[in-house]
């Protein structure tokens, strides 16, 4: 009853409406003190009733009086936990104030133009006048003064009250006061150590709860994605990207769900670990967006992609592939950096960064930003497609992927390489699916002692199997049979022609099919296949051995 007889004239006094005056400084102290006496009324209509609407009241008041602090140095997520906290802080100092200073400061005449900064009596609590921006001439309580306060507020709380208040120590009310769910009762039923111990300038109890929270919002997240995994594997590509979508938008829900209950029932209140949640909360709901942006555009991608179905078809679908990397990491990126300026990492200094760095960071990247070039550069010169055979510099197979990075292929005994794009650009590449048709080129060797009508029966014979093949070229001087020259151990036979087909399967098997017709050609004239042999001959040269003689001195009997 003495607290409501203490707040009655505020809380009859009270316009919601009406600007605070922020005119002088004498003006803004005295809208403080005004304002201040409105909070303490609602905090005592809370106290005795605790029900949301009532606490809300509360909060709106604590909001509209922490106007008088200038805070706009600091990050935009910890404003409000910071300003809300310096009305706590300020009202028990001046609680404390000697009577004589602090009708000083509201009722000395005021001679002349105040100074740009202004200070309480005996105090270093100063009032700054803003020079820019919307509050242009406004005078409110200077960004040092409200990093200060909790230093001040630590060496002054020990002294008696110098002023009636409901309150001793409302920088402690402040930071214990929870939630209807949670207040009265609830709490009592704690261990003492938990409710009277701090940690971060929080009660310790609501701390842990926080953290609770929080990790149980966590575990879920990641049980849905392991439903989502699960349930989606074999469906299509945009059932599938619609489900990993829920997973962000999930994200975002839960990160607001519990924000929204630490608000109305934990009641965090202006500490450091306050603060931290609040900046770790907008942080989650950012990522989420950034996430969501990502996958939008990668499920996009995907859906149009899986719609081709011809190889011209499939190699666009690689290219918006390729690009939409690009597009879904630069709009992630964006969103996320959005959200590192509003915790307090300024986007416009990461910029500068940026530009005062970049030579450093295109020293480090340089090999990145070589590959991402190299396949824009492989996506404009189409030296190959997706599912192309091609060889390259020491290496060959399958293209299945070309990446912004590198590009991977498959061999022919099933190994993967992903080969950088710098160096495929850079390669000299052989595309054998690009064929129009494959080329049968052999050399046989036959036996030395072929007489010439057995080698004319065998030329024709060749040719004329090769030409009655439904899948060899019949064009202009092709298919080509001709004896091409004397080996060291054979003689030398060429057979050229054009398999009609590009797939490589195929060409093996008709490449087969010649090889055992030429060999029956070969049979059938009577002929051998030659193998490399060498005949040395030795013998003794009988001019020599008379030359030999001739020169020997040697005496010889008789």
């Amino acid at each position: 009853m003495a607290a409501l007889c203490l707040v009655a004239p505020a809380i009859a006094a009270e316009r919601p409406l009406a600007p605070l005056d922020v005119t002088s400084p004498r003006a803004t102290l005295r809208s403080f003190l005004d304002a201040a006496r409105h909070v303490e009324a609602a905090f005592v209509a809370y106290r005795a009733a605790p029900d949301h609407e009532k606490l809300r009241a509360f909060d709106r008041r604590v909001a509209r009086t922490a106007r008088l602090f200038d805070t706009g140095a600091l990050p935009h997520a910890v404003r409000e936990e910071v300003a809300a906290a310096a009305v706590g802080f300020l009202y028990d100092i001046l609680l404390r104030l000697p009577p004589e200073d602090l009708s000083l400061a509201l009722d000395a005449p005021q001679e002349g133009d105040p100074p740009i900064q202004w200070r309480i009596p005996n105090t270093e609590i100063a009032i700054t006048r803003i020079a820019e921006g919307e509050q242009a001439g406004s005078w409110l309580f200077s960004p040092r003064t409200v990093a200060r306060l909790p230093a001040f507020h630590a060496a002054i709380i020990h002294l008696p009250l110098q002023q009636p208040s409901a309150v001793e120590n409302w920088h402690l009310a402040q930071s214990n006061l929870s939630g209807p769910f949670f207040y009265g009762e609830a709490i009592d039923r704690l261990p003492a150590w938990m409710r009277q111990a701090r940690v971060l300038d929080t009660p310790l109890w609501k701390l842990v709860l926080t953290v609770t929270l929080w990790v149980g919002a966590a575990l879920l997240l990641l049980i849905w994605l392991q439903v989502v995994g699960r349930s989606t594997a074999r469906a299509t590509t945009p059932i599938r990207a619609l489900a990993r979508l829920s997973a962000p938008v999930l994200l975002a829900v839960l990160a607001i769900g519990v924000r929204r209950f630490v608000l109305l029932e934990i009641s965090l209140s202006g500490g450091a670990f306050a603060q931290a949640e609040r900046a770790i909360s907008l942080m989650v709901v950012y990522v989420a967006w950034s996430w969501a942006a990502w996958l939008v555009i990668i499920g996009l991608v995907e859906t149009v992609a899986s719609l081709s179905l011809s190889r011209d078809q499939a190699y666009h679908a690689n290219l918006a592939r390729f690009i939409g990397k690009v597009l879904a990491l630069a709009s992630a990126s964006f969103v996320f950096v959005l959200g590192l300026n509003e915790v307090g990492v300024p986007a416009l200094g990461l910029l500068a960064g940026l530009g005062f760095g970049g030579f450093a960071i295109a020293l480090a990247g340089k090999s990145t930003l070589e590959n991402l070039f190299s396949g824009l550069t492989l996506f404009a010169d189409k030296p190959f497609r997706v599912g192309d055979y091609i060889h390259y510099g020491e290496g060959a197979g399958v293209v299945e992927n070309v990446g912004p990075r590198s590009s991977r292929l498959r061999g022919l005994d099933g190994t993967l390489t992903a080969v950088p794009n710098t160096e495929l650009v850079t390669a000299r590449i052989t595309n054998y699916t690009a064929r129009t048709k494959c080329l049968f080129l052999h050399t046989l060797g036959l036996r030395y002692g072929a007489a010439p009508e057995q080698l004319e029966r065998l030329l024709e014979g060749i040719h004329a199997t090769l030409a009655r093949h439904p899948m060899v070229e019949d064009a202009t001087g092709m298919p080509r049979v001709r004896l091409t020259g004397f080996g060291d151990s054979a003689i030398e036979v060429e057979a050229r022609a054009h398999v009609l087909t590009t797939d490589y399967a195929t060409f093996l098997a008709v490449q087969q099919e010649l090889l055992f017709e030429i060999m029956r050609c070969v049979a059938d004239t009577g002929l051998r296949l030659a193998t490399r042999t060498q005949t040395v001959l030795i013998g003794r040269d009988r001019g020599d051995e008379a030359g030999r003689r001739d020169d020997d001195d040697t005496p010889r009997p008789g």
